[in-house]
């Protein structure tokens, strides 16, 4: 029932929305409004999905990560920058303690930064305006200390040692204004420990805020080396020959768009055969590829594209409705250097391609010898 609740929510505002856009397309004013509804909405069900895959790794146990020395200052940082202007914009004080001296622990660098994050969200959304968020990280003898303290709503007694357990709420989200299904924690606590740690939750009670603290073991020497978070592709100019292919006509359309306001050059393919006529003459620098493509998936399209001589350097991007470590490990694997769950974030989208260097090991006269198929508004089907 409560699954069915969150997931109907969106829906209603969803539904008026594209109904007020189609009786009044013309009033700039009504689709500025029906965009920011829109967006806000689809971020909503983005969260749901996302709620709903982490429960299933959780109870089936195949939640994975990968070990290497981090630093955990660092994240902490990371992400408490990544929630400032969120707890801004609901008039929030956002305040780090962090230490300058380094820490270090084994650990998944993503990982323990979701967990950093899912704390601060959390604290972001029970935290009523004019209220105070505080982000600690420090060594506290053989541990590594993470602590997100908030001047909340706090966590009634009663609900306090079942915090971490799959789909509990409690008094802190009774009004349901921000949608969620209780997952967060549970993931944070099951994070946590398969870093050989642990998280504890505090709180003197409703209105009384709330603090979180988790504690890991610290390496005793900082490593030679840590893990890089960096994106294949050393630092250039932004790509701006794209090639999206996608059955989804709507989504490619739409991300084709998007890019093109920001300046690109793109073209959009419905299916593998089309992308595998266009893209030798097109030459893209980056191909943006649906791997659940009829008939030629994703997969099989990526590798016909990287065998193609003058392609060599075309970075490939997979953009899929699949999670999961495996997606993306198999996604790596596949010469993808990234993979991206849909709906792709634009925000995210964009600094990688900042990122993609254009063309590291093709001829770039080629491209301008090259007759192009089709004018950039032009969409292939």
């Amino acid at each position: 029932a409560m699954l069915a609740h969150e997931l109907r929510n969106p829906l209603a505002p969803l539904r008026n929305a594209t109904e007020i856009l189609h009786s009044r397309p013309e009033d700039l004013t009504t689709v500025r409004w029906a965009a920011v509804m829109l967006e806000r909405q689809v971020g909503l069900l983005t969260r749901l999905v996302d709620d709903l895959l982490e429960a299933s790794r959780v109870t089936s146990g195949k939640i994975t990560i990968h070990k290497a020395p981090v630093e955990l200052n660092g994240i902490a940082r990371r992400a408490a920058e990544s929630v400032r202007f969120a707890a801004e914009a609901r008039g929030q004080r956002l305040s780090t303690c962090i230490a300058e001296e380094p820490v270090y622990v084994d650990g998944d660098g993503a990982r323990l930064l979701q967990v950093a994050l899912n704390l601060l969200n959390n604290a972001v959304k029970y935290t009523p305006e004019g209220g105070a968020i505080v982000c600690e990280a420090a060594r506290e003898g053989d541990e590594a200390v993470l602590r997100v303290r908030d001047t909340g709503i706090g966590i009634a007694q009663e609900t306090l040692p079942h915090v971490f357990e799959l789909f509990v709420q409690g008094e802190r989200s009774l009004d349901r204004s921000e949608g969620g299904l209780g997952i967060g924690l549970a993931l944070v606590d099951r994070l946590v420990r398969q870093h050989g740690g642990r998280v504890e939750a505090h709180s003197g009670g409703r209105n009384c805020g709330a603090e979180f603290t988790v504690r890991l073991p610290a390496l005793r020497t900082a490593p030679e080396e840590t893990r890089s978070g960096a994106v294949p592709g050393e630092p250039g100019v932004a790509a701006s020959r794209i090639l999206i292919v996608d059955d989804h006509r709507d989504a490619a359309d739409s991300m084709a768009d998007l890019l093109r306001v920001w300046g690109s050059d793109v073209r959009v393919c419905y299916d593998g055969e089309s992308a595998l006529q266009l893209a030798p003459q097109f030459l893209p620098q980056v191909a943006l590829l649906d791997i659940g493509l009829p008939r030629i998936d994703g997969y099989e399209l990526a590798r016909r594209l990287k065998a193609m001589r003058p392609l060599g350097g075309c970075a490939l991007i997979a953009v899929t409705g699949f999670g999961g470590e495996e997606e993306s490990q198999r996604a790596r694997e596949a010469g993808f250097v990234q993979h991206f769950v849909k709906p792709v974030d634009p925000a995210a989208l964009l600094p990688l391609l900042a990122r993609l260097r254009p063309y590291p090991n093709v001829n770039e006269s080629a491209a301008t010898a090259a007759p192009i198929a089709a004018p950039p508004s032009t969409s292939l089907g």
